[in-house]
């Protein structure tokens, strides 16, 4: 599975144009600006529109070997959309790492700092060493009033994330019962001109949202 109002000033969040184009990037490269079809998609997902949601799988279902990270809305916002970008792309390295029993670190670094990094790291080695890895959808709806940027900073509040993944044995069958759904919040940090990085990052399980 998942594993799973700031202070300063400045730049504010109050129009569609606020701010020039922003990254999320690590701590070298970034990635391209935010569009509005699948956040991301694991090769094997292909390209095409967003699947409909779907229930956690049960402990017990054989589960296709696959993953995907999908944005089911973003903010209209121009500066609180990459921000929300720049979580969904995180839940995609976080995902992969977890698909793969390892972390890119590069592409780790790319997307976080801090215990949102060290996460995808320790989980993944966890994962391998139970020879179990993660599979399956997720989904995430942030919009707007979920995010608050501030300076060179951001909170997103209470963003949702519908929960399909799983973490399956080599036969592909689920080990547990996951949650259906998780409330996100996260501090988000402007680490450079185009770069935009999660520093902090808690989920709550919900049984919907």
């Amino acid at each position: 599975m998942l594993g799973l109002a700031a202070c300063g000033g400045g730049d504010s969040d109050d129009g569609p144009d606020d701010e020039p184009t922003l990254d999320l990037g690590g701590s070298s490269s970034a990635t391209t600006a935010p569009t509005d079809g699948p956040a991301s998609s694991d090769p094997t997902t292909g390209e095409g529109d967003v699947p409909a949601v779907r229930p956690a799988p049960e402990q017990g279902d054989r589960l296709e070997d696959r993953y995907a990270v999908w944005a089911l809305e973003l903010p209209e916002k121009k500066t609180a959309k990459i921000v929300g970008q720049a979580l969904v792309t995180y839940m995609d390295v976080r995902l992969g790492a977890y698909f793969a029993g390892e972390a890119d670190l590069a592409d780790a670094a790319r997307v976080a700092v801090g215990q949102p990094l060290t996460e995808i790291q320790g989980y993944a080695v966890e994962l391998r060493q139970q020879k179990l890895h993660t599979v399956g959808d997720l989904w995430l709806s942030i919009d707007d009033s979920n995010v608050k940027v501030t300076g060179k900073s951001a909170k997103v509040s209470d963003a949702c994330a519908h929960n399909a993944t799983a973490n399956v044995n080599a036969g592909g069958v689920a080990q547990e019962s996951p949650t259906d759904a998780y409330l996100l919040d996260a501090t988000v940090v402007k680490a450079a001109a185009d770069i935009w990085l999660i520093s902090d990052l808690a989920f709550t399980a919900v049984d919907d949202c």
